[in-house]
């Protein structure tokens, strides 16, 4: 069986070409007084945003940042925890991010696999991170607003550069550094921005820690499409879902994307919490999502929400494949199925001979297309065994 994705919208060839920073400056100078992001009480506009992330890049150029340089960055959740990321990105490197609710051996393991050159924290975090040797910047004191104008930093990183590096959460063994590139991460931004259907009036929640690469899929698509992204407040422990709810409907947030446990969370106590005004799309993935939630949920929603089940690894860039259900969907099973590619990829349903299967055989999910990651952080035997030459084209 072969699901593609011509079905969706393509990027252009000029798209393709163009890394994610150089999408956010180019919609920075459409709309630089439209707010980018939110934080409690605190709001960046596009101009700002981009000022205050070429003024950090041009000083992680000074202390030796380079393309293909990594960049961790382990920080609350703050405006200036995504200052870091489009810094590091206009800097021409990739970050790597740290989670600080990891236990210590992780955050130690995570650093020293990943070797980053520089390390970008909040200076109450710096104990914990005491076995980095390297240039530290403190987000929360030697930052703050630009003082003057400085122009974009002038790199040489192309498409095929470094954007991100990952690492898995290590469920299926030793956590890997996963290497996405920025065609991969241009291509999703795109492709998802133009499925979603997000617009310049769409206020989005940024719900997920930047260690999970959903984030990614919560912040880029809005900044090219325009919105605002909304940062969750929450740093640790799961909030009760009136709460969340509560948070949804102040801050006037019209699309979600949530990991399926927490939304299975919230169709339980539907009848109490309900949806708020202000949402139009609910995207949910992470985990199986349940068929048996999705009809309680459909039954409260009515039409007017839409919604998504998405599905991807962290190797394929996020998402890879998305559902959208039919009005009269009926599953006879208890998960929802994982849907067709977005743009720009492809899924085969394959035996252990790598042969496509019929419908109603059982195969294994191969994921082709242009996000692909590079492969594993200094893992080449690991890379060669996952990322297969694909069996029915004449590229690499």
């Amino acid at each position: 069986m072969t699901f593609n994705g011509t079905s969706f919208l393509t990027t252009t060839e000029t798209q393709r070409q163009a890394c994610m920073h150089d999408l956010f400056a180019a919609q920075a100078a459409r709309t630089p007084q439209a707010p980018a992001v939110v934080f409690k009480d605190r709001c960046l506009s596009y101009g700002e945003l981009n000022q205050r992330a070429d003024a950090l890049a041009h000083r992680l150029k000074r202390v030796g940042v380079n393309t293909d340089s990594l960049v961790a960055i382990s920080a609350e959740r703050s405006l200036e925890q995504v200052i870091a990321l489009l810094a590091v990105l206009k800097a021409g490197a990739a970050y790597t991010p740290l989670d600080p609710t990891y236990p210590d051996d992780r955050l130690t393991a995570i650093l020293e696999d990943a070797r980053p050159v520089v390390l970008l924290t909040q200076q109450s975090l710096m104990p914990r991170l005491a076995g980095f040797s390297g240039p530290v910047i403190f987000l929360d004191t030697d930052i703050g607003p630009a003082r003057h104008l400085d122009p974009d930093p002038r790199t040489s990183v192309r498409p095929d550069n470094l954007a991100y590096v990952i690492f898995t959460s290590g469920s299926t063994g030793k956590p890997k550094g996963v290497l996405i590139e920025h065609r991969s991460l241009v291509n999703h931004a795109i492709a998802i921005a133009r499925h979603f259907e997000l617009t310049p009036e769409d206020r989005v929640l940024q719900f997920a820690s930047l260690s999970f690469d959903v984030a990614g899929e919560e912040i880029y698509p809005t900044w090219l499409s325009g919105g605002c992204v909304v940062i969750w407040p929450i740093t640790a422990g799961v909030a009760p879902v009136r709460s969340f709810v509560q948070f949804v409907e102040e801050q006037r947030i019209s699309v979600l994307n949530l990991p399926a446990p927490y939304w299975h969370e919230w169709v339980g106590q539907l009848a109490r919490a309900g949806i708020p005004r202000s949402v139009r799309l609910v995207v949910t993935g992470s985990d199986k999502v349940s068929t048996e939630k999705f009809a309680v949920w459909r039954k409260h929603a009515g039409p007017g929400v839409r919604f998504c089940a998405a599905y991807g690894p962290t190797e394929a860039t996020i998402t890879a494949t998305i559902f959208d259900p039919p009005s009269e969907f009926i599953s006879s099973t208890d998960c929802m199925p994982v849907g067709k590619p977005i743009a720009n990829s492809e899924v085969y349903v394959l035996d252990q001979q790598l042969r496509k299967v019929t419908e109603g055989e059982t195969g294994e999910l191969y994921i082709g297309g242009v996000g692909l990651a590079r492969g594993y952080l200094d893992q080449p035997e690991l890379t060669a065994q996952r990322f297969i030459r694909h069996p029915f084209s004449s590229e690499a």
